[in-house]
């Protein structure tokens, strides 16, 4: 009889055990379809994380290729702007270089044309000064020459007759001095009437 007890007492504590095991392994299961869950739950929250950060990413890509492009065609715009201006800078200075070279050229040979106008005329003036001096000169010998005709004439005043002055070329240069010694003599001869001069 004790060892049925006993026998009965063992078949109760391996049942207990074999119990417990069963429990463990159920708990086991719901540790693990809770961790199935659990990392389902995971994964679609990654996956859910993945296709927004996709999302983000590319309109950050789109983004940036789009300031990229336009920053490109900034420069390429700038680029040809520079280019154009620095292209007609370079006509604005070499048509000033051409147009200072010109004016250059025209203040020389204005300045060539003026020294040869002021030469003409100061080789002008220099023939009209010598006609004047030598005019001038014959005139002052045309006086002499009168004069020394009056001094004469009035020493011969008392004849009835008075004589008539011989016209006197002087020099061969002006014929205003026979006028003049022809004007004293008739002055002397007609003493009464007034004297008439000849320039």
């Amino acid at each position: 009889m004790e060892e049925i007890k006993q026998s009965q007492t063992k078949v109760d504590c391996i049942e207990n055990e074999i119990e417990e095991m069963r429990r463990r392994r159920d708990e086991i299961k719901e540790d693990l379809k809770r961790l199935d869950e659990i990392g389902q739950r995971r994964d679609l929250e990654d996956k859910k994380w993945r296709e927004k950060m996709d999302k983000k990413n590319k309109k950050l890509a789109n983004a940036l290729e789009k300031i990229r492009a336009k920053r490109h065609k900034y420069q390429e715009e700038t680029e040809y702007k520079s280019v154009k201006q620095l292209e007609k800078k370079r006509k604005e200075v070499k048509q000033l270089k051409r147009l200072e070279k010109n004016a250059i050229k025209r203040e020389k040979l204005e300045q060539r044309q003026l020294k040869k106008i002021e030469k003409h005329k100061l080789e002008k003036l220099s023939a009209k000064s010598l006609k004047v001096s030598e005019e001038t000169a014959g005139v002052a010998e045309c006086i002499n020459k009168a004069m020394e005709t009056t001094n004469t004439t009035a020493k011969e005043k008392n004849d009835e007759t008075p004589k008539t002055a011989q016209g006197t070329v002087c020099g061969g240069k002006q014929t205003g001095c026979r006028i003049y010694e022809q004007d004293n003599a008739r002055d002397q001869a007609e003493p009464g009437k007034g004297r008439l001069h000849h320039k």
